[in-house]
């Protein structure tokens, strides 16, 4: 081979290729840095916001009371429908999340509503959740023996194992979980149910009015609501069934057998001799709600009873709310 006259300039040269060559190269691997970045960047504001979605679904779902009800819900926090907040839903502010979720609610069917969560995070991440959240169909209450501030004396038994209609006391067949036997208004599920409400909703309702030789309760097969504004005595009853409203005094001289929800805001009085069976529950309420038993007395936790007081009174008595699904709509 031929050696050249003159070689200078030569590893110039062989540099500028190098270099050329190596360009591009070192621009791919910034590229696949940077990339890297961003899809860990993006990856972590996607979490970020999916998490903030999940926790204002949670914080909504968890923070329905038992007095709920489910078509309030549409109604926005004014609980009026037909205005502007119609389908919001307000939560407490939370600083667990950098990105922040905005709550609404849609109709589903006459028991159920879909609540959805929507949270828009950094770098235009967004995510929404959804649950549905159902009306349980049995009325809610706190105990078999709600005491609201009202006191009792006297020969009184609770159970709170659900108890079938035809079961005999002490020897329950229902299908729900048994709720406390006796229970006081201390703690804040309780609390949230507001008796006052429901009073006034069901003296204002449609009603019976229970007169003085104890006329006016509904049957097992017409359960209806009956209310006591002055004083009545009741006889031998087998079959009452649906809501009784003691507003004045109620005294019981026969074997009376009640399925139902009972409020007492007065009196109610088992005299000597006589015999009272309630199975749904009984409520005190207030100071003023008083029940003395000189004879034996037995309340019975029954959702069969709950659900006849239902029938009597439908969307006024509240009503335990659940989820019951719950996905990523994106």
């Amino acid at each position: 081979m031929k050696r050249l006259a003159n070689e200078r300039g030569v590893a110039l040269v062989m540099a500028i290729l190098f270099a050329a060559l190596l360009l591009p190269i070192g621009y791919l691997l910034l590229e696949f840095a940077r990339t890297d970045w961003l899809v860990v960047r993006n990856l972590r504001s996607e979490v970020e916001t999916f998490a903030a979605a999940e926790d204002g679904l949670s914080r909504a779902v968890g923070s329905l009371a038992p007095m709920v009800r489910i078509r309030e819900l549409l109604a926005g926090p004014d609980r009026r429908a037909g205005t502007s907040d119609d389908g919001e839903f307000v939560l407490a502010a939370s600083s667990e999340t950098p990105a922040h979720a905005v709550v609404s609610v849609g109709d589903l069917d006459a028991h159920s509503v879909r609540i959805h969560s929507v949270a828009d995070g950094a770098n235009r991440a967004k995510q929404i959740v959804e649950a549905i959240v159902r009306s349980q169909p049995t009325p809610y209450t706190a105990a078999a023996w709600f005491d609201l501030g009202g006191g009792a004396s006297g020969l009184c038994v609770s159970l709170g194992a659900d108890h079938r209609l035809s079961d005999a006391v002490g020897s329950p067949n229902g299908s729900l979980p048994a709720v406390p036997a006796r229970s006081a208004a201390r703690n804040g599920e309780a609390r949230s149910i507001d008796v006052a409400s429901i009073s006034a909703s069901l003296a204002a309702s449609p009603h019976n009015d229970l007169d003085a030789a104890g006329l006016g309760l509904g049957s097992i097969d017409s359960p209806a609501v009956t209310v006591c504004s002055d004083a009545a005595e009741l006889q031998d009853t087998p079959r009452a069934a649906g809501i009784l409203l003691v507003r004045g005094s109620v005294t019981i001289r026969g074997a009376v057998h009640f399925a139902g929800l009972v409020l007492v805001e007065g009196t109610l009085r088992v005299a000597p001799g006589a015999a009272l069976e309630i199975r749904g529950s009984l409520w005190l309420v207030g100071p003023g709600g008083q029940i003395r038993c000189d004879a034996p007395t037995a309340v019975v936790y029954s959702s069969e009873g709950l659900l006849l007081a239902e029938q009597a009174a439908p969307q006024t008595l509240p009503h335990a709310i659940r989820m019951v699904a719950w996905r990523q709509v994106l």
